[in-house]
């Protein structure tokens, strides 16, 4: 059965995923003005960075002295709760510098027509 206390972090996450989502023109923007090799790299770091956060806390969580019996105490929710924000937040914004990538790639390429160029009939040679 899972836990209220875990739903509850479950739903703080969710809520800021959503928040996040809802304000996804403002972080196309920012991350917009960061150069291309530097998205490349922090839009990674941020993503892995964000699931080695979550996990490595997840697994500090006894040795912190937050488990007793098996049982996460009310402060180890709390610390799971703000851990867990910032794994959502490291992976919109990773993802969103990495999608940013593609996006530039695609629209700095010229357009080209539908209709294929017809032959000049005075160019043969």
């Amino acid at each position: 059965m899972i836990r209220p206390e875990a739903l509850l972090c479950f739903a703080v996450w969710l809520a800021y995923g959503i928040v996040q989502m809802r304000r996804s023109h403002l972080i196309r923007a920012s991350v917009g003005r960061i150069p291309r090799t530097r998205r490349v790299l922090l839009g990674a770091g941020a993503m892995l960075g964000g699931v080695m956060l979550f996990f490595a806390f997840l697994a500090l969580l006894p040795s912190l002295g937050l488990v007793v019996q098996g049982r996460i105490l009310p402060g180890g929710w709390l610390l799971a709760a703000l851990v867990g924000l910032a794994f959502v937040h490291a992976q919109t914004v990773g993802m969103a510098m990495l999608i940013s990538l593609a996006y530039e790639s695609v629209t700095s390429e010229q357009a080209g027509t539908s209709v294929p160029k017809e032959s000049d009939p005075s160019d043969r040679s």
